[in-house]
């Protein structure tokens, strides 16, 4: 186990901050030391919606259907700058990223605190990511509240979580 309290401690790619119960960063680890602990860090979920307002979900082996994409936040970097390399390494896209909440720990989630973004896409992309339906599905918000009333055990923790919390709302088109 690698842990560092230096500030100038110079971070490797899969080293992350260690949180504590309110997300004070304590230290900085090698992710996997991280998740065999079970300890407090932090992810970025990116939520993509179509110009509907259709919510895109991704199959996750072993979590279920969960948000559009998900990543480690590593430490030295921004959540804001996570979800636009989400959005541009997973869906080809450059935009805007609108920042919505911080899901609070849950320890079904990995014991993370999730920063949440969405970003809109064209309805063609969404359609063509949802057309493999073995990895993707494209939901109204209706059908969205009905899976998550009624299918909650297909759901990640991380999306429960969201729509439990109120975060994934109807589409508005005031938004960016």
């Amino acid at each position: 186990m690698q842990a560092c309290l230096s500030p100038s401690f110079t971070v490797a790619h899969d080293m992350q901050e260690v949180v504590d119960a309110t997300n004070t960063p304590l230290c900085i680890m090698h992710s996997g030391d991280i998740l065999r602990q079970c300890l407090a860090h932090r992810t970025v979920g990116l939520l993509v919606r179509d110009r509907q307002g259709r919510t895109l979900l991704t199959h996750c082996q072993g979590l279920g259907w969960s948000i559009s994409s998900f990543s480690n936040l590593y430490a030295g970097h921004s959540h804001e700058e996570q979800a636009r390399k989400l959005l541009r390494d997973d869906w080809g896209q450059e935009g805007h990223v609108q920042y919505l909440q911080i899901l609070p720990t849950d320890t079904a989630a990995l014991n993370t605190f999730t920063y949440l973004y969405e970003a809109r896409v064209s309805t063609a992309l969404a359609t063509e990511a949802a057309r493999d339906t073995s990895s993707h599905m494209l939901v109204d918000q209706d059908e969205l509240q009905g899976l998550c009333a009624n299918f909650d055990s297909l759901l990640s923790p991380v999306l429960r979580n969201a729509v439990h919390n109120g975060l994934i709302r109807p589409y508005c088109n005031s938004q960016k």
